[in-house]
């Protein structure tokens, strides 16, 4: 927690660093101790994620290591069964944390292509096997079930389905015809998901949650390259939550705003979401967008080159060509 808060406050420095380096001593000695019961393995689960958000705030977006930090607090709550105890305010709050995390991480690994993640995290060496191939938590592992009891667990459940299913568009699998069935049921599933819960929830969460909700219909849309015709409000929707957005001050949640970015096909378009972007970056308590602004560019430069082609446009092969372009995957939270 300190390595975090400086970082935040501070930059990176040389104590920034040196807290780091602790914060992974203790952490190291501790799991040396034998089999960890639930509190410890609480404390120890909220001790990565907190690492996690250090190397996710790094100016350069870390090393990576962020995905094992993430990966190594969902197993850790795996193996202690911490969703037994999710009656726990404390608990529940750690797994919706993980959850959430954990969840995002497989959209930018769903598109990694052509390099190997090394398996030399710290999250890594500490919870896995020697030799064991570490693979990423099935994203079935903790979820609330439906009905959610709010508009985020709603949407978070219907991104992890999306997440969990969505093949790549040459895959032979995806010409099956349950597969097909399956897809048209999520449409349905993101077009009637209703996230008006009561008048407990808070507008600005509801509103948020309505972006991601939108994100994610787009994209299993997109991504999918379907058969069928879309819904035909899809493009009135977009439109709409496009005009949204782009009032924002800021907008610091990176998945909504980099699928968006993607129907952004006119030059004005494009400027207010960089003008978006480069608000979000002069506002204070927020991470780098140079990683998140390079993408966007490059999605932009592909699109432009296929502008004039005849051919069906894979969205689905750009967005892989474009995130595997970095050296590291970057965290969409």
């Amino acid at each position: 927690m300190l390595a975090s808060s400086s970082l935040h406050r501070d930059g990176l420095h040389r104590q920034t660093a040196q807290l780091k380096i602790s914060a992974l001593q203790f952490l190291s000695a501790s799991a040396r101790g034998g089999t960890l019961n639930s509190v410890e393995a609480a404390q120890h689960a909220a001790a990565l994620m907190l690492l996690g958000a250090f190397e996710i705030l790094l100016p350069s977006g870390g090393a990576g290591e962020w995905l094992w930090y993430v990966w190594g607090a969902m197993k850790i709550t795996q193996a202690a069964r911490l969703k037994d105890y999710s009656d726990q305010s404390d608990v529940r709050r750690l797994l919706d944390w993980v959850h959430f995390h954990n969840t995002l991480s497989h959209f930018p690994i769903h598109h990694w292509r052509h390099k190997s993640l090394s398996s030399s995290g710290a999250a890594v060496t500490q919870y896995c096997s020697p030799g064991e191939k570490f693979q990423p938590p099935s994203l079935a592992t903790y979820r609330i079930e439906m009905p959610a009891p709010n508009v985020t667990h709603a949407v978070l459940n219907l991104r992890s389905d999306v997440c969990e299913r969505l093949l790549d568009p040459w895959d032979p699998r995806s010409r099956d015809a349950d597969y097909h069935a399956y897809l048209k049921e999520l449409e349905r599933r993101a077009e009637s998901l209703s996230l008006h819960h009561g008048a407990e929830e808070d507008a600005d969460i509801v509103h948020g949650a309505e972006i991601w909700k939108i994100a994610t219909r787009v994209y299993l849309a997109r991504a999918s390259q379907n058969r069928w015709e879309p819904s035909a409000d899809l493009d009135s929707v977009i439109d709409e939550q496009f005009v949204r957005i782009t009032t924002f001050y800021s907008c610091r949640h990176f998945f909504p705003l980099f699928i968006l970015s993607c129907e952004a096909r006119t030059d004005e378009r494009r400027a207010a979401i960089v003008s978006l972007i480069s608000r979000t970056e002069r506002s204070v308590l927020t991470r780098s967008l140079k990683g998140l602004r390079d993408l966007v560019l490059s999605i932009w430069v592909q699109q432009d080159l296929h502008a004039d082609s005849d051919l069906l446009v894979n969205y689905h092969g750009i967005i892989s060509t474009v995130i595997s372009s970095g050296n590291t995957p970057l965290s969409f939270v």
